[in-house]
């Protein structure tokens, strides 16, 4: 039972690495935002249950590995990245596209789309094409709450290029 639950446990979860790590590429380009972004949250979540399930069934080598010193640097080196970058990019008075966002988010659609080199027609053209209704005088931030998705979102459609 014990090799039954190993061998396939081990093989799922290096499928969901793999496709954790694709999702979170593809989220980083924007390329597919909602469907990408659902895919690597629901298997992101699979993937802590598998390594959870694998950090119980292997506590006494994992707690003798991080007895190492090297594995308490890489530990620490870790931590800190993950710190930092939350700290980089969650906190509203440090510098970031936080404020920027915010900005854009209050303009209305058309002025906004002028500020990032295209117009009012193109913009909600671009939004129609990815299934999302908008005016030229609503607010980002108003298109974006109708069409359930972030304000990020909708300013990533405005300034995607249409594919020729």
């Amino acid at each position: 039972m014990k090799a039954l639950f190993r061998d396939t446990v081990t093989p799922v979860a290096a499928l969901l690495f793999l496709v954790i790590a694709m999702t979170g590429v593809a989220m980083f380009f924007h390329l597919s935002p909602n469907t990408v972004r659902t895919a690597h949250e629901w298997l992101g979540l699979v993937f802590v249950a598998a390594g959870a399930w694998h950090a119980v069934r292997n506590a006494k080598p994992l707690l003798s590995y991080l007895r190492r010193p090297t594995a308490r640097k890489g530990l620490a080196i870790s931590a800190i990245a993950v710190i930092a970058t939350i700290a980089l990019t969650a906190a509203p008075d440090q510098p970031g596209p936080r404020p920027i966002v915010k900005t854009l988010a209050g303009a209305p659609l058309g002025t906004v789309a002028a500020a990032l080199g295209t117009d009012g027609g193109t913009a909600i053209a671009r939004l129609s094409r990815n299934g999302v209704t908008a005016r030229a005088d609503q607010t980002v931030a108003d298109v974006a709450k109708d069409a359930a998705l972030p304000a990020t979102t909708i300013l990533t459609i405005v300034m995607t290029p249409s594919p020729r």
